[in-house]
């Protein structure tokens, strides 16, 4: 039987425009893919002051991860639908965006979707256009490809 590399081929729109990431509600988040040349573009921009650190090799693991979550607004976390702050609809913004990255979950959240080549795939479109959290453990009936987890 085989295996097919060309099924991991992934929609470049899709991977650069974003797809949409359905939290519950009515809630969503628009979410491109991880390493995307805007966003890679953004990260060396930000980097530039740190280069000689870089280049050295001393410059911090906090550190990299700062540059890297300041580079994912309007790269990797380019929208949101239906998020709320004491039930008042908080519109997107790079800005706000950054301030709910720097919340550890919130930034694993969209760094997980934003890892999850499947849904950056053409079998994403003919899925539906709202994923939700479940395709990231293979729960949903959009989960292209079921994951093992600890709880089932």
């Amino acid at each position: 039987m085989g295996f097919d590399p060309f099924t991991l081929k992934s929609n470049s729109k899709l991977e650069n425009e974003g797809a949409w990431l359905d939290l519950g509600d009515g809630a969503a988040l628009l979410i491109a893919r991880a390493g995307n040349v805007r966003f890679m573009e953004k990260l060396r921009d930000i980097s530039v002051p740190r280069a000689a650190a870089i280049k050295a090799g001393i410059i911090s693991v906090k550190e990299a991860a700062d540059m890297s979550r300041h580079a994912m607004p309007g790269t990797i976390l380019l929208n949101w639908r239906g998020i709320t702050r004491n039930e008042v609809d908080v519109p997107y913004s790079d800005e706000q965006a950054l301030i709910y990255l720097e919340m550890p979950d919130f930034l694993s959240m969209v760094e997980v979707a934003s890892n999850d080549a499947r849904r950056y795939r053409d079998t994403a479109l003919e899925i539906n256009r709202g994923n939700s959290l479940s395709i990231l453990n293979g729960t949903s009936p959009g989960a292209l490809m079921p994951r093992t987890s600890a709880s089932g």
